[in-house]
């Protein structure tokens, strides 16, 4: 929170839960538009796109698409982080704890690894 405050008085704007539809590059500018207003037009010296990762379980969103017809290439998505909670035994806790694990199988709706 303290870094984005810190950016956000050097002019960094955030625009959350808005749905880009598009952007291009204009005269050194950066134009972008998103769904929700789509009659406004936002210019920006610089644009970073944190439009998340992976963690679409059933397909892939929908800015993949316009980024392509761009002719940006996109890599495959691929997990980068996981959170999970077990009610493991006190036994098992005990003696394994804190310790890697190995060979292990998981399941998404994507597949197994």
């Amino acid at each position: 929170k303290s870094w984005i405050t810190f950016l956000e008085k050097k002019g960094l704007k955030i625009h959350p839960k808005h749905t880009l539809s598009d952007f291009e590059s204009t005269d050194g500018k950066a134009i972008v538009r998103f769904q929700e207003i789509p009659e406004e037009v936002f210019k920006f010296d610089k644009v970073i796109f944190a439009l998340g990762g992976g963690s679409w379980e059933e397909s892939e969103p929908e800015w993949c698409e316009l980024f392509r017809s761009k002719g940006l290439r996109l890599e495959s998505f691929m997990p980068s982080n996981v959170g999970y909670e077990v009610d493991w035994p006190e036994k098992l806790l005990t003696e394994a704890e804190g310790k890697p694990l190995k060979k292990i199988l998981l399941t998404t709706k994507r597949g197994s690894k």
